[in-house]
């Protein structure tokens, strides 16, 4: 990108392309890539590409067929897709994860430190979107844990979670600044205007 830069004096955009669990198809796909850790994995790829300031990033496969499963027989997995293609659409974790953070963040959103005690179970982004303080913790242990949030603004706050609790987004809101983890989770945390 600088080289780019340097040479004709505009940016180059970078557009992540392949943000799954596990690129691998020889023997079938990673069965994980559909699961709750697949989810939580793709947000910590999203995590770290807005830190590093690539602007655009494209889920390699958007569907899959159970078919996929059939052919490549070893793993059973289910393609690379985000949903499946078959007669039940199911829309998997990593569509879920898709669907919370591309509808919460904007090309150009301003991008705030955020610092945890633990970044090897913990990761986290803060931005503002519009009037809206945006906290998104994603956590990547299975183990049970309360966060404690500080920072955001006073009074009530909207949360979006997506755990092995349910596979749909969990959305609320509350007053509370303590949020029980059971394993796998990404929260999104924002201001009420």
């Amino acid at each position: 990108r600088d080289l780019w830069r340097a040479a004709r004096n505009e940016d180059l955009p970078v557009i992540c392309s392949e943000t799954n669990l596990n690129w691998a198809w020889e023997r079938g796909t990673d069965p994980r890539i559909q699961k709750l850790i697949g989810g939580v994995w793709y947000a910590e790829e999203i995590v770290s590409f807005v830190k590093m300031g690539v602007r655009n990033s494209v889920y390699y496969t958007f569907a899959s067929s159970k078919v996929w499963g059939e052919t490549y027989t070893e793993t059973k997995g289910w393609g690379f897709g985000m949903m499946e293609c078959d007669m039940s659409f199911n829309e998997w974790y990593p569509y879920l994860v898709n669907y919370l953070i591309g509808n919460s963040i904007d090309c150009g959103d301003p991008l705030f430190e955020v610092t945890t005690n633990d970044t090897k179970r913990l990761s986290s982004l803060a931005w503002k979107n519009e009037n809206r303080s945006m906290l998104l913790l994603v956590y990547k242990a299975s183990d049970e844990v309360t966060l404690r949030v500080t920072g955001m603004p006073t009074g009530k706050l909207t949360v979006h979670r997506i755990d092995s609790s349910s596979d749909n987004i969990q959305s609320g809101i509350i007053e509370a600044r303590e949020f029980k983890i059971s394993g796998y989770t990404v929260l999104l945390i924002s201001s009420v205007p």
